[in-house]
């Protein structure tokens, strides 16, 4: 193509539609791999407050079944992750939140997403298959 260098590849977009009723990750059982996916391609798979909830109870049932032996985590689309989503995040914080409750979503970060990832004794892969920004790696 005119304009482009060789090496450059192309990577044709695909169109990416916001469904309300899509879960906010993905979980699919491959033998004893379970494979989870972050799924808000339109926000880069940033981890809104329910991707934070569905990614809690995905670690826990992976911690917890005993016929699964390893998690494979990814993103949808063209991203892994973009971090957290301050924009689903800071908002209600500002407007609703006393400073005990700040202090405490301070404190508590991204704890069952991430920080509770090293108590599971079972491995965990990165398929990272895109942006890793921030948070997101």
């Amino acid at each position: 193509m005119r304009g482009r260098r060789p090496s450059q590849r192309h990577h044709p977009r695909t169109a990416v539609t916001t469904d309300v009723t899509a879960p906010a990750a993905l979980t699919e059982r491959r033998g004893n791999v379970l494979v989870i996916t972050l799924n808000r391609p339109e926000a880069r798979n940033a981890v809104s407050p329910e991707v934070h909830r569905a990614m809690i109870a995905a670690w826990a049932d992976f911690a917890e079944d005993d016929s699964v032996d390893v998690a494979i985590l990814t993103g949808a689309g063209e991203a892994f992750c973009a971090g957290a989503d301050l924009k689903t995040y800071i908002p209600p914080v500002v407007r609703n939140a006393t400073p005990h409750d700040i202090r405490e979503i301070v404190e508590l970060g991204l704890n069952g997403f991430t920080r509770g990832m090293h108590r599971i004794p079972k491995p965990i892969i990165g398929a990272v298959n895109g942006w890793a920004l921030a948070g997101g790696l």
